[in-house]
């Protein structure tokens, strides 16, 4: 049924995994919808991503299907300081697996997104996961060490990157085993074969009162028509933008 809020369950490599799905209310079974993952920090769940972000309202308006899974003991294998030793791949893998048996899901249109923690894993997915993204994205989250130097996508796929210069918990300037900001956009300008050129904007400050300002810079054209952004939060911390935490 669409316009639903549902919990989910099953059993991977002898653990229980869980997981909430959002479905619009236009959801018809007839017609291919996006789908996606929505992955949630360090310390938190699910539900709490989904508390954060409004991504509920945005599937709402914008048709697309979003499912937020729990790591284990709150936390996902990103391949970098702090992370779990879960096969999370092969998780997040077998839940979109899942998803596709249960709902009509247009195969282009498969997308990640996180913050913190989950920032880090969106960027695992897209190196190695072996599936087509069509964009990923992550709010003040790099990429483990190990994952940017080891990255080979299947597929090109979008990369979006949002990130505070004064987030101290992921630095953009980066820390041991976690890549800086400008390492991660300046792989993905490799692997997806984009301009050297960025096309910088300052964005209008809208709030006065948090003490930050945005910086927009796009690197396109791009391979496979994809590109690469990030927002630089200018005096930004480690949060989701719009919130306090």
């Amino acid at each position: 049924a669409g316009n639903a809020q549902t919990n989910g369950a099953f059993t991977h490599n002898g653990s229980t995994r869980t997981y909430l799905t959002y479905v619009p209310s236009t959801y018809n079974p007839n017609t291919p919808v996006p789908l996606v993952l929505v992955l949630h920090g360090l310390t938190m769940s699910g539900n709490s991503i989904m508390s954060v972000t409004g991504f509920n309202s945005l599937a709402e308006t914008n048709h697309f299907i979003a499912v937020y899974p729990d790591g284990l003991n709150n936390d996902w294998n990103f391949g970098g300081t702090g992370a779990s030793n879960t096969d999370d791949v092969s998780f997040l893998n077998a839940l979109i697996d899942s998803m596709a048996t249960h709902y009509t899901i247009a195969p282009d249109k498969l997308y990640s997104c996180g913050f913190s923690a989950g920032g880090f894993m969106s960027y695992r997915m897209a190196c190695e996961s072996g599936r087509c993204f069509a964009a990923i994205a992550s709010v003040s989250g790099t990429m483990g060490t190990s994952v940017y130097t080891s990255c080979t996508p299947n597929h090109l796929c979008s990369v979006m990157q949002v990130h505070g210069t004064s987030d101290f918990i992921v630095p953009y300037a980066g820390a041991v085993n976690n890549e800086s900001v400008d390492n991660v956009i300046q792989k993905w300008i490799g692997v997806d074969n984009c301009t050297a050129t960025a096309n910088s904007t300052n964005l209008p400050d809208n709030n006065l009162s948090d003490l930050s300002t945005v910086q927009k810079i796009q690197y396109y054209p791009c391979s496979t028509n994809t590109e690469v952004l990030l927002y630089k939060v200018i005096g930004g911390g480690h949060q989701w933008p719009g919130t306090t935490s």
